[in-house]
């Protein structure tokens, strides 16, 4: 829209003599005796005198007194900010501040953070008196907001730089956005003027951002015109006032003899409007259309093969040529001419100033009209300068240059240039591509770029309560805009973390307000004026004085994490803390997981520019740490180098392994040289049991010969920390690094153990019981009770486990899982745990199967009955009847009557170092009608009158499951296992079943699509030997084919014999005449296990596993 200025806002105008009230806020007040928040978003238009924001006389008091916010309710609390110690307010900006009150203290918090906290001190008085706005106060109250809660500080943060919004628990919504004040909450005050009115009056009015002149002052700035341009453009947003001069000069770089140079003027005419006018050379050219005084305006004016065009207010006007170069002086001028080198204000400019912007190219009138309502900003096609005017202190934005101010030049927020209701917020071109230069740069300078910008975006989010990104924020640009508009040439400047914790408070010069309430600030929503504020101390006093010093700090340790290497002459070729495992001096061996691990332990730089290393300790055994560096120099000049390595743990309030120093080094021109050090630990590793931390080093040498210090390279070193080392079946001996050896301790599985065992935990065993059995990941196999984590030779599927622990649905699994995943888990903290085997085919009281809690009915005896074998966990190898067990699968009734099937008086209890049994004997005795408050495993578990068994022997885990490689059998001959798995073959009739002799067939792949049973089949799971295939039959359901291809006919019956020792359903039928292959077991009429030959085969589960399974069998036969 024309004539008006869309960066603008409304806001109530108050004087020291008139102000506005409202009435009494029903049933509430902000006096102490309930919770409250307050919101005040306000300007100040003078420091020297004391202003009331809000009151409630005789209650409360919000207000500022000479730069200071204060908060008094007498008899409740008072609050007051103490320069140097808080914050100064300066006169024309916004701020927004809030009081909070929780029931016991009250917080003063300014943009969003936390300035001051007092205890409550008692409870203010209540009275009935009307709320003042303003009284007192000269400047501008946007808005108020009073809440009947107290706002968390991320609610009242986030309000720095969002729209406001009401609740039900918003009592007062205080808006001076529109023509006249108005409460929009549901208390729907009534608001009126008050005061003495005959001097003043309080009233809304509309505000922009702008530098006022007066026609004897003037803004210098350097000439971006350096080469003479093959097109150009300059366009401006200007409020010229009535003038007495013939002419008012709004940019000149024209040189005094007139032989290069351009001016753009406004000439008076008899009606006191203005036209247009482009001086250059001695000829000038003259609008037609006028500017008219004391409204906004455009002008524009483009240059194409030296034809000149005015526009005035987006319309073509008059034409002609320019005569001379356009380039001229290497200063140009805003607001006058300079003779001389002095500013000549014959010409002086009378008005405000929005910006004014050139391009090296000839804009085109749809262009010049969008930049109406839309200014340009920094990334438009072809800008080559942006004097951004509204703002204290003014620059030129694209190449972050300043402009200076000579005299009387000021910025101001003019009052009523635009009406109550014209158009507000503007929009401005923010390119998606990357600048082609970005590109050119170093890696070192992108970083350099990147850790400017983002610090600066920080800043302008965490102090001022600006958005970082999206439209109704200010910023908007994020990171990646402000690399492209600083790629432009401004020179590069680390800031170094000391520079931030010391800076001191001083007066705040902030360079915008509220996102919402002072969008005026800025082209687009987006503040300028941010490229020299790393450079500004004023900066870093801001920083420090709305306390924010902590995530600025935060960010500038996160950005110099990812400096990358110097191209230097000492170059760092590798680190090493892992010495052949030994944990006395560093790390264990260890992997990430079972795909991937370090192709060796000794750490280079990556792709990424840095060294990242990672390392398992055991604090406890590590009494001798140690760093190995490996260094080369490289330079090209000189044959030696004499200096000492150094490096400095970024994040120093946090260290994992202190800072690193060495003795003098000598090393010649192309030599290699390896230095041990010695590690100082922190405490924060000293005393870790379970954890991970990391940190990085910024290696740097200095020149002992030049007393140069130089920046090599950052390592990131990942610290992970065990209470001991791992046990069986992980491998934590020492000696040379395998990196195909599956069985070092998996990073991926320490992360894991950090999420279940709380650091406080002195019981790993039972902290992994309790977290397996709360997973929403995981539920008991109620059809099969079949194992689903371990394979046929026992060993636990750690990789599935780790895939499904995050699983959306809950997998199944059975006793034996839960069993060994536990002891396997606690086995790689470093804790011995063994599983036990309860047997055989005994009956259950109500339990609550693991992922059953809230299905209804929880409490079931699985199975119809009980379970044909159960495997618990042990903390000792040696199965005791006081021993404690540990159950992650089940959970049993702890009320007086755990064999009563009413499930009303039941009390779930997870077993956790829980005793065994109450008695020696293997039969149960718990009547059911009998109260029993006895803490045993067993009777709670079992029915009255069972009989249960539990081995003598504990067995240990037997390995980790691989997908990827294949392992050695483990022989279990000698094991207690080998007579669990003896008592299956003789309970099934296997022992004496002939071997037939048959050849082995070492090569069998199903051929899913020839049985027409079948519609889709996968392969799931891939472990040597053994195949896992998921399929969808004709009847719409998935089944389960488990193929184990074994070496010969007795490996092939073991393995049957595996599969049937770990089915916990009782219903387990030997087929006879079998139902596929030469051996064959269902379950439940729904599952089939069968052997033919050398290939043993598990078919589950549903009505379609017999003819599935008989169609598998003919192919084997085939």
């Amino acid at each position: 829209m024309k004539n008006i200025n869309r960066k603008n806002i409304n806001g109530l105008r108050t004087y020291n003599d008139s102000y506005m009230q409202h009435n009494p806020i029903p049933d509430f007040t902000l006096g102490g005796s309930r919770p409250f928040t307050l919101q005040v978003f306000f300007s100040l238009l003078s420091d020297s005198s004391r202003g009331v924001l809000y009151r409630q006389e005789g209650v409360f008091e919000l207000g500022i007194e000479e730069g200071m916010i204060y908060f008094n309710a007498p008899g409740f609390c008072s609050l007051k900010t103490d320069y140097p110690n808080e914050v100064k307010l300066v006169p024309q900006y916004f701020y927004y501040a809030a009081i909070s009150y929780d029931g016991t203290d009250t917080a003063l918090y300014l943009q969003g953070y936390p300035v001051l906290k007092q205890t409550k001190t008692g409870t203010a008085a209540v009275n009935n008196n009307n709320y003042d706005i303003g009284c007192g106060h000269n400047g501008y109250v946007t808005a108020i907001q009073v809440h009947d809660q107290v706002l968390s500080p991320e609610q009242i943060l986030a309000a720095a730089a969002n729209p406001l919004t009401s609740s039900e628990h918003c009592v007062a919504w205080l808006d001076f956005s529109q023509r006249q004040p108005l409460d929009r909450s549901k208390s729907q005050l009534n608001i009126w003027i008050a005061g003495d009115n005959t001097k003043h009056r309080s009233a809304i009015v509309n505000l922009v951002a702008c530098t006022a002149w007066d026609g004897s002052g003037c803004a210098l700035l350097t000439n971006n015109l350096s080469t003479e341009p093959t097109a150009y453009s300059i366009i401006g947003k200007v409020f010229p006032q009535r003038t007495q001069l013939a002419q008012i000069c709004l940019y000149s770089n024209r040189r005094d003899d007139r032989s290069s140079g351009l001016e753009i003027l406004l000439q008076k005419t008899a009606s006191n409007n203005f036209k247009l006018v482009f001086a250059n050379g001695t000829a000038s050219i003259v609008s037609e259309r006028e500017l008219l005084p004391d409204q906004w305006g455009d002008f524009a004016v483009t240059v194409a093969h030296n034809h000149v065009t005015l526009y005035v207010d987006g319309t073509a006007d008059n034409s002609g040529t320019a005569t001379r170069p356009l380039a001229g002086r290497e200063t140009a001028v805003i607001g006058a001419r300079t003779i001389d080198g002095r500013p000549d204000y014959t010409v002086g400019y009378k008005g405000y100033i929005d910006y004014m912007a050139e391009f090296d190219e000839a804009l085109s009138p749809e262009k010049i009209n969008s930049y109406i309502d839309n200014p340009p900003f920094i990334f438009d096609p072809h800008i080559v300068s942006n004097m951004f005017m509204a703002q204290q202190y003014p620059q030129e934005i694209v190449y972050n240059k300043p402009i200076a101010l000579v005299r009387n030049v000021r910025f101001v927020l003019a009052e009523n240039t635009n009406p109550l209701d014209c158009e507000k917020g503007v929009a401005c071109f923010i390119p998606t591509e990357e600048d082609p230069l970005w590109a050119t740069l170093t890696p070192e300078q992108q970083w350099q770029m990147e850790t400017d910008s983002k610090t600066s975006e920080e800043v302008t989010h965490s102090v001022y309560g600006v958005q970082a990104a999206g439209s109704a924020g200010m910023w908007m640009l994020g990171s990646t805009g402000l690399r492209r508009r600083r790629i432009r040439g401004v020179e590069y400047q680390e800031v170094p973390m000391e520079e931030v914790a010391e800076a001191r408070p001083v007066q705040i010069a902030a360079q915008t307000g509220r996102a919402g309430a002072m969008s005026f600030f800025s082209c687009g929503g987006i503040t300028a004026g941010f490229g020299t504020l790393l450079q500004s101390p004023v900066f870093w006093g801001v920083v420090a004085a709305s306390a924010t010093v902590a995530v600025v700090a935060a960010l500038i340790i996160a950005q110099d994490k990812k400096r990358p290497a110097a191209d230097g002459e000492l170059q760092i070729v590798s680190l090493k803390f892992d010495h052949d495992a030994d944990p006395s001096l560093g790390s264990i061996h260890f992997r990430s997981n079972q795909s991937n691990a370090p192709v060796s332990m000794e750490f280079s730089k990556g792709s990424n520019e840095q060294i990242n290393m990672s390392g398992v300790f055991i604090p406890a055994l590590l009494t001798n740490p140690r760093l190995t560096i490996t260094v080369k120099f490289v330079s090209s000049t000189a044959e030696s180098l004499r200096c000492k390595l150094s490096a400095q743990e970024l994040d120093s309030a946090h260290p994992l392994l202190g800072n690193v120093s060495t003795n003098e080094i000598n090393i010649a021109k192309n030599e290699t040289k390896t230095i041990d050090v010695n590690l100082s630990l922190s405490d924060l590793i000293k005393n870790a049991s379970i954890s991970k931390n990391s940190n990085t080093w910024k290696w740097s040498f200095q020149d002992l010969d030049n007393k140069q210090s130089k920046f090599i390279i950052n390592s990131n070193h990942l610290v992970y920390t065990l209470p001991n080392t791992p046990k069986h079946p992980w491998n934590s001996a020492a000696g040379a690094y395998n990196a195909g050896d599956i069985t070092y301790v998996w990073t991926d599985v320490i992360d894991v153990l950090i999420k279940m065992v709380p650091p406080a935990s002195t019981d790993v065993i039972g902290a992994l019981t309790t977290s397996h059995n709360n997973s929403s990941s995981f539920r008991y196999d109620t059809t099969r009770g079949a194992s689903f984590y371990t394979d046929d030779q026992r060993r636990v599927k750690m990789s599935k486990y780790l895939n499904d622990r995050s699983s959306p649905t809950r997998k199944p699994l059975n006793c034996t899982d839960c069993a060994n995943l536990v002891a396997t888990l606690a086995a790689s903290a470093g804790v011995h745990a063994y599983t036990n085997i309860m047997f055989s085919n005994f009956n259950l009281n109500k339990i609550i199967p693991i992922g059953c809690d809230n299905e209804n009915p929880n409490w079931i005896v699985p199975f119809g009955g009980g379970f044909s074998y159960h495997e618990i966990t042990l903390s000792e190898p040696t199965a005791r009847q006081d021993i404690g067990i540990y159950d992650a699968c089940l959970k049993v009734d702890q009320s007086q009557y755990p064999g009563q099937s009413d499930v009303s008086g039941k009390t779930a209890y997870l077993p956790a170092n829980y005793a065994y049994a109450q008695t020696s004997s293997p039969k149960v005795n718990v009547p059911v009608n009998t109260p029993y408050k006895g803490a045993f495993y067993r009777e709670r578990l079992v029915k009255d009158q069972q009989v249960v068994n539990m081995y003598l022997m504990a067995l240990e885990p037997v390995g980790i499951s691989s997908e990827v490689t294949s392992m050695e059998r483990k022989s279990i001959d000698n094991s207690s296992l080998a007579k669990f798995k003896k008592m299956i073959r003789a309970q099934f009739g296997l022992d004496d079943l002939p071997i037939s002799n048959r050849p082995a067939r070492q090569d069998f792949t199903p051929r899913f699509s020839a049985v027409n049973l079948i519609k889709d089949a996968k392969l799931i799971e891939d472990i040597a030997s053994q195949k896992i295939w998921q399929i969808t039959a004709a009847d719409g359901r998935d089944y389960t084919v488990d193929i184990n291809v074994a070496d010969d006919e007795h490996t092939a019956r073991e393995v049957l014999v595996e599969r049937l020792s770990k089915i916990s359903n009782p219903d387990i039928i030997r087929n006879d005449p079998p139902v596929a292959g030469d051996i064959s077991f269902t379950v439940a009429g729904q599952s089939v296990l069968f052997v033919r030959n050398n290939i043993a085969v598990t078919v589950f589960f549903g009505p379609q596993s017999k003819p599935l399974a008989t169609a598998i069998d003919q192919q084997i036969m085939t």
